[in-house]
């Protein structure tokens, strides 16, 4: 999804007795500046006048992002810190250091166009998503949320017509396990589900020389996710999407 700013402007010009208005520029009086930011179908991005990083769920499995902090290395000016257990995230310089529970954001992270208030949330798994949204600056009240600095989103897949099962299994270095998995039910033509599961366990990178307990070394991942996807179509024009997202 792209975003083009559009700029209209309209002038109030008074009467002048000297003639016309044009040779007399102080006469001019501006009566208003509206500035725009509009959702738009993609097309081309070589005629965009914009910096835009594309990247569909294809190139993440590709470049094995799963959570925020790989795709800061793909996403120019997107970087991704740590205090303690908390994420911290800026876009262009530009965020908060404040990651306590009562800390707010400088970039907003949005799970299909719902606010995760908290700096905590931008942990979550990247997992059976449709795509990742990425909008550097500043942004009015998109998803009910305005931000200093930038703006991140999960949009998630949702129900196909079809029944559809999805399944990988990953084993890597430092013990990691990791399994995701999606099932696609159409209970009818009228109600189709989709669940979707996220589970990762791995040691940590950075010994923990104090305890000497390889249970608690630094860095290490623990992670459990599920959504699901309930959706009703009552009428050809009357639908309802109900979504729930747990992540531990």
């Amino acid at each position: 999804m792209l975003f083009a700013a559009a700029v209209a402007q309209a002038q109030e010009v008074e009467e002048s007795p000297f003639g016309n208005p044009s040779e007399h520029p102080h006469q001019e009086k501006l009566d208003e500046i509206r500035v725009l930011g509009e959702p738009r179908a993609a097309g081309d991005v070589q005629e965009e006048a914009a910096a835009i990083t594309s990247l569909g769920m294809d190139d993440l499995d590709r470049a094995n992002i799963v959570n925020v902090e790989g795709l800061a290395f793909s996403t120019p000016g997107l970087h991704v810190g740590r205090q303690g257990n908390n994420i911290i995230v800026t876009l262009r310089g530009i965020g908060t250091e404040n990651a306590s529970i009562t800390g707010e954001p400088g970039v907003a992270f949005h799970v299909d166009g719902v606010n995760y208030a908290r700096p905590a949330a931008a942990q979550a798994a990247f997992f059976d998503l449709e795509r990742v949204e990425v909008l550097r600056g500043p942004q009015g009240t998109r998803g009910g949320k305005g931000t200093s600095s930038g703006w991140i989103q999960l949009v998630t897949r949702k129900h196909q017509n079809e029944f559809e099962l999805d399944a990988d299994y990953q084993i890597g270095s430092f013990n990691q396990r990791r399994l995701r998995s999606a099932i696609n039910i159409p209970l009818n033509e009228y109600a189709r589900t989709r669940f979707a599961f996220y589970y990762e366990d791995r040691d940590g990178y950075q010994d923990n020389l104090f305890l000497n307990d390889d249970d608690r070394d630094a860095f290490d991942s623990d992670v459990f996710g599920a959504r699901a996807h309930l959706d009703l179509q009552f009428t050809p024009s009357l639908q309802l999407l109900s979504s729930f997202n747990y992540y531990k």
